[in-house]
């Protein structure tokens, strides 16, 4: 009884080490893990010095553990895979951090919780490259400067996985820097996020050097109740910030605070997508001569209640274009004019393509369409500046000059003439959208009407009344056809070959095949001889095992009869044997008679003397 309790108590004890997500199973068993201790600042593993490089400690790959409250004052770098147990101790790094060249996990297997890494340093853990990943699973990681903007982690070079514990900072606890196309993830479980007075969470910042445009944060097993991102972003596009958001109402507990980059501009508020459980912003650069489209998905505000809006009537004139590869670099040159807009659009997949414009930079990204307006005349150089493709891009380049329609500055065009192009300038304080191109058409609206079998139908449309203009897109009559596989006839149902028919009309292909009856089969009446069973007459179909009447056995008529003395069967006239000799049976007096004794006896004296 007292080793059962003793187990118990073993296992409890195990169970409440572990942080609440994880299971007992994946906590390292630490009992043969090298023990970290220290004199006077100096670091010692197992007793012995830990060995230096320069001015740093070197943790190479193993299982460490406290047993003590330790300070060094020397910076620690993890040069091979580690993991430590804070065992409910204090490590104090004081005005140093620890560097992760290789992956750290951080425990604390105490039943208390109270372990801790703390510094005073710019950040307590940093990640150092790609390969570094930090995992906390359980105890505290503090900073304890009182500057502005210090962290208690910084992963701006590699992935943090924050599955229990507790992160304090005076600034932002977590610092994640996505840039140069590195692929890294901040994962949050059961972890308790705490940050100075005025900062959020987590600064994210992502750089307009890298393509990345899928989640930065992963809080699919996130258990806090709010979260907070200040992020600076320097990239184009629809960027998506959090991933494993459960639904719409759980993403308003995620707050993204969002700084645009130089040249870029923050479409005002973050979207959830309800199909891929992630959060996002909309950025893009130069805003005031981005053409939203159905490609790039931004979202300008044109019910913003502090824009005022001006129509143009627009004129755009196509001056070329160009298949422009890795090594392209100068263009063209053109003289324009003040007001005139340089319009770049391409249909190819690409990640970017940066061009220089004499004095201004443009970008084409995700929304492959950009413009730039000019303030006064001049000649201008165009080329190429980056390029980043899977294959050769198709530039066109257009000019466009806009004249202001006086009176029209509403949200609405009113008068708009057949056939005219036209866009909407609206201002938001220092920023100007423009509106798609709009075609003025005198215009009528047709509701859609739904084809049939016999008869075209269409989408909604609208068509000009002065002008062939329409959008009208004729959908053919069609039948909506089901497909019959064949099944065959038989003696009593009807079948049919492989046919078709429509669900909306009569329209069918069908073919009966009508049943084949019956193809009966008489069995003949077979007569009992002396020796031979005999059969009933019967009958069967040949095609199935309906209509058969089985044939019964008839016994046979119980033996040959000889009443004459004869050799022959006085009913069927079959030849008798002689049951002793095998040949025809012996009249009643005669010589044969006599021989079959005469054998018989011979037989006897052969047997006998065998």
């Amino acid at each position: 009884m007292k080793k059962t309790l003793s187990i118990i108590l073993a296992i409890l004890m195990i169970a409440t080490t572990v942080p609440f997500a994880f299971a007992a199973d994946e906590i390292p068993d630490f009992s043969d893990a090298k023990v970290l201790t220290d004199v006077d600042g100096v670091l010692y593993i197992d007793g012995e010095v830990a060995e230096k490089s320069g001015s740093t400690y070197d943790l190479p790959a193993g299982k460490y553990k406290l047993t003590e409250d330790i300070s060094t004052t020397v910076y620690l770098f993890v040069e091979g895979e580690a993991v430590l147990d804070l065992n409910g101790y204090i490590w104090n790094l004081n005005d140093c951090d620890i560097n992760l060249n290789a992956p750290l996990s951080v425990y604390d297997t105490s039943t208390d919780k109270t372990g801790k890494i703390t510094s005073r340093q710019y950040t307590t853990i940093r990640a150092n490259n790609v390969t570094a990943v930090f995992s906390l699973y359980g105890g505290t990681i503090e900073n304890t400067s009182t500057g502005t903007e210090r962290y208690s982690i910084s992963a701006a070079w590699a992935s943090a996985n924050l599955y229990g514990g507790k992160i304090v900072s005076n600034g932002y606890a977590v610092y994640c820097c996505n840039s140069y196309d590195i692929d890294k993830t901040l994962k949050l479980g059961d972890v308790v996020l705490e940050s100075g007075e005025g900062y959020a969470q987590i600064e994210l910042r992502l750089s307009s050097y890298t393509d990345r445009k899928e989640m930065i944060i992963d809080v699919t097993d996130y258990t806090g109740d709010a979260l907070e991102i200040d992020s600076i972003i320097d990239c184009l596009g629809k960027i998506e910030i959090l991933k494993g958001i459960k639904s719409a109402e759980d993403a308003e507990k995620y707050k993204i605070n969002v700084e645009a980059g130089y040249g870029y501009l923050f479409h005002e508020k973050t979207e959830y997508d309800e199909e891929r459980d992630t959060k996002y912003v909309c950025m893009a650069r130069n805003a005031f001569t981005q053409q939203p489209s159905a490609e790039n998905n931004y979202t300008v505000d044109f019910n913003n209640p502090a824009a005022t809006f001006q129509w143009y009537e627009v004129e755009e004139e196509n001056i070329g274009s160009y298949d422009v590869d890795f090594s392209s670099r100068y263009l063209f040159e053109y003289d324009f004019k003040k007001g005139d807009i340089l319009k770049v659009s391409t249909d190819s997949d690409l990640k970017f393509v940066d061009l220089r414009v004499g004095n201004y930079f443009l970008m084409l990204g995700n929304e492959k369409t950009a413009t730039i307006q000019f303030d006064a005349d001049e000649r201008v150089t165009v080329a190429t500046w980056r390029i980043d493709a899977e294959n050769p891009v198709e530039l066109e380049f257009s000019v466009i000059k806009d004249t202001e329609l006086e009176g029209e500055t509403g949200k609405t065009l009113q008068n708009p003439e057949c056939g005219k192009l036209y866009w909407c300038k609206a201002t938001v304080g220092t920023a100007v959208y423009i509106s798609d191109s709009v075609v003025g058409h005198v215009i009528t609206q047709v509701d859609a009407k739904a084809k049939t079998c016999t008869t075209v139908g269409w989408d909604a449309y609208i068509y000009c009344t002065e002008c062939d203009y329409t959008t009208y897109v004729e959908i053919p009559a069609s039948h909506e056809i089901v497909n019959v596989e064949a099944k065959a006839n038989t003696c009593t149902e009807i079948g049919w070959d492989a046919y078709e028919y429509c669900t909306d009309c009569t329209y069918t292909t069908y073919v009966e095949k009508a049943a084949l009856d019956h193809d009966i089969v008489i069995d003949a009446y077979v007569a009992p001889k002396c020796t031979e069973t005999g059969l009933t007459a019967g009958q069967h179909c040949s095609r199935c095992d309906d209509m058969t009447i089985v044939q019964e056995v008839i016994p046979d008529l119980g033996g040959h009869i000889n009443e004459d003395g004869n050799t022959t069967c006085d009913r069927c006239d079959e030849i008798l044997l002689c049951e002793d000799c095998g040949r025809p049976v012996h009249e009643e007096e005669g010589i044969p008679k006599y021989i079959c004794w005469l054998i018989t006896l011979i037989k006897m004296i052969v047997s006998f003397f065998k």
